[in-house]
């Protein structure tokens, strides 16, 4: 016989709906997905990933909480999923935090994954049923969202790796201009990679490559990438950032409404596109963070180091990189 509630235990057992299917695609804000993570195990991943996809896009306020059945987190090597795994996924869920970055103020967040102290109803697995209670301070980062990326679960559910995970995260926010460059150790800090094979960048990124090139084959975010070396001092060239390309593209093109503003953009427009290989896609996402007045600017000292010692070796590369970097500071 079931034993009653002691008194003052106000927490609730729920239930989970039977009508809940989960949902095409997870959409969260850019700046958890950009955020440095800490490693954790594909069963953690898989949960948050459908608790993410219940939640509107254009939602105003979290709900109360997420439920999830065991049976749609599919496999684990093919085994089903264990109650040892399951406890260990809800360590470390409990451990999940963000660092959200402010770079214009040099400022940061904190912000903690579950709300463990809810009165009412527990963070919990019962009966094949995985209940959880957000933290309500993510709500501006889960809910009514503008600066976002979403990815397919059932992609997501095939993976059978962190990394894979990981990057098919960050990948899905370059799926409209098709590629991303990162420098070495923001690539580091993104993959939880700091600690591993500190004296071989090489073998870093071969080992957490490896997986992602052969899990994200065939999906929305099937990519290549090549490795970029510095191209100045003397001696063996050093390994100092990574080109990802992406084999399949959302790219866009700027409205021609835009031009026709005034003369000035027109003009801008051009030089940022034609001459200075600024792609269409981070032009349109990133202007307003720039300004008319900032892109001047930009191109004022692209000019300067082109006429200079300091030479850039790709117009594409470095000036997408330092055009995406001075609008950050401003959001």
């Amino acid at each position: 016989m079931k034993q009653p509630l002691k008194t003052g235990q106000t927490s609730l057992s729920l239930v989970y709906p039977e009508t809940n299917k989960p949902k095409e695609y997870a959409h969260v804000d850019k700046k958890i997905i950009h955020s440095h993570q800490k490693k954790v195990t594909v069963l953690t991943k898989r949960i948050l990933t459908h608790v993410f996809a219940q939640i509107d896009r254009d939602a105003t306020e979290l709900k109360p909480y997420y439920q999830v059945k065991v049976s749609d987190l599919g496999t684990l090597s093919g085994v089903e999923i264990s109650y040892t795994e399951m406890k260990k996924s809800f360590q470390e869920m409990l451990s999940i935090s963000w660092l959200i970055e402010d770079a214009k103020n040099e400022s940061f967040i904190a912000k903690q994954l579950l709300n463990t102290s809810s009165p009412d109803i527990n963070c919990e697995y019962r009966n094949g049923v995985i209940t959880l209670v957000l933290n309500p301070t993510l709500t501006p980062f889960l809910t009514n969202l503008t600066n976002y990326t979403n990815y397919q679960v059932k992609w997501y559910m095939t993976f059978s790796s962190w990394y894979s995970t990981r990057l098919y995260e960050i990948l899905s926010t370059y799926k409209s201009t098709g590629w991303w460059y990162v420098e070495l150790d923001e690539y580091r800090k993104l993959m939880d990679c700091e600690k591993k094979y500190p004296r071989s960048d090489s073998d870093m990124l071969k080992f957490s490559l490896k997986e992602p090139l052969e899990e994200l084959a065939g999906t929305d975010c099937e990519f290549t990438y090549e490795r970029v070396y510095s191209k100045s001092g003397r001696g063996r060239p050093s390994l100092v950032a990574v080109k990802f390309e992406l084999k399949h593209t959302t790219k866009k093109t700027i409205p021609n409404n835009w031009k026709d503003k005034s003369p000035e953009h027109k003009e801008v427009i051009d030089q940022m596109i034609k001459v200075w290989k600024v792609e269409e896609q981070n032009f349109m996402n990133y202007i307003s963070y720039v300004g008319m007045d900032g892109a001047k600017k930009l191109m004022k000292e692209w000019k300067e180091k082109e006429n200079s010692n300091r030479r850039m070796d790709s117009r594409k590369l470095y000036c997408n990189a330092s055009f995406v970097a001075e609008a950050k500071k401003k959001m």
